[in-house]
């Protein structure tokens, strides 16, 4: 299935003018073409045993929607997602009823407080609204974002939604050899041979396969991808252990300047990133001096490691010590000395 890409309905033989392959035609016998748009179905309304997961994964869940009865107030109509595998945290419960109360009050003609406006910010991040959103009518409708949305600066994953897939999985304790396309009801340790309930939720990241989930253990617990996703993203925070000397007899200081500071740091943040979950440090130094360089001007010189000493001359203010994660970086500026291979 491809998804945002323009593809040809249809190949015709041009001397004769013969329709060999219609699109449309078949799409509709697979049932995934949707004649009222002109385009293909979109992925969560595709049945099938994990059409819960391609929902949360691009439409969203929970749609949660109040009317405004005769007093003006306004009244649960329905939640969706109250039970189920994609059954609705406490936090996202939360997030939808406090964009309830915030929408009753501007409903209201009141402003909203400092602290409600950051409140809102706040909310915004997880909810949005629904299509059945209506205004004019008197009916608010909220449901969580799409994975999609939430996922956009984050994460690049890709979910392979196909019906069978190759067994020979280590988990399984099964062998490819086994695959008997004649006879796909057999079942080897519970798993059809198939493939089929091997179906893989794949995680990528600056083009790079970082990990994959079964899409059943989804089902089981939805809780096991939100803690995947949260593994993946990680929040990278620096702890600046010395960033150059203390005040001289003169009365200056060596301190790194806040904007070469902050600079650094993130891109350190960024070279871990791109380096997850192997995080090879000679490849995070390289990085790291290259775009300093590049951002900042040469020439920078760069140490990476979790256990390690230095000693190291520098320039005035061009120093700097910082763990992130489970890493320490050291990187400082040093001109080479023009003289140094002279006689």
């Amino acid at each position: 299935m491809v998804y945002g890409i323009k593809v040809p309905k249809k190949i015709v033989i041009c001397d004769g003018g013969e329709e060999i392959w219609d699109l449309v035609t078949k799409a509709t016998e697979k049932g995934l073409w949707c004649k009222e748009k002109d385009c293909f179905r979109e992925p969560w309304k595709i049945d099938g045993q994990y059409k819960d997961i391609e929902r949360w994964v691009y439409n969203g869940i929970g749609t949660t929607t109040y009317a405004v009865n005769a007093k003006g107030q306004m009244t649960l109509w329905s939640q969706e997602d109250e039970t189920g595998p994609m059954a609705l945290t406490d936090r996202e419960k939360m997030r939808l009823r406090q964009m309830m109360q915030l929408s009753a009050k501007e409903n209201k003609g009141k402003k909203l407080s400092p602290e409600e406006n950051d409140l809102q910010r706040e909310v915004v991040k997880l909810v949005e609204c629904s299509p059945s959103h209506r205004l004019g009518s008197g009916i608010f409708s909220w449901r969580i974002k799409s994975l999609k949305k939430l996922l956009s600066n984050k994460v690049v994953f890709w979910t392979n939604s196909e019906d069978a897939l190759a067994v020979g999985s280590v988990a399984d304790k099964t062998n490819v050899n086994l695959y008997k396309p004649d006879k796909p009801e057999e079942t080897i340790n519970g798993i059809q041979a198939n493939g089929s309930g091997n179906e893989i939720m794949e995680f990528w990241k600056y083009e790079k396969k970082i990990g994959a989930l079964r899409k059943k253990y989804i089902m089981e617990d939805r809780q096991r991808l939100m803690d995947t996703i949260e593994r993946f993203t990680p929040t990278y925070k620096a702890v600046i252990k010395n960033q150059g000397q203390d005040a001289t007899d003169d009365g200056g200081d060596h301190y790194m300047t806040m904007d070469y500071q902050r600079k650094i740091t993130n891109i350190v943040a960024l070279a871990l990133d791109m380096n997850f979950p192997d995080f090879e440090e000679d490849k995070i130094a390289c990085f790291i001096k290259t775009l300093t360089e590049k951002r900042i001007g040469p020439t920078w010189h760069v140490l990476v490691g979790r256990s390690f000493g230095f000693s190291v001359q520098c320039e005035a203010r061009h120093f700097l010590h910082i763990y992130m994660q489970h890493l320490a970086v050291v990187i400082w500026k040093s001109e080479p000395d023009p003289n140094a291979n002279k006689k």
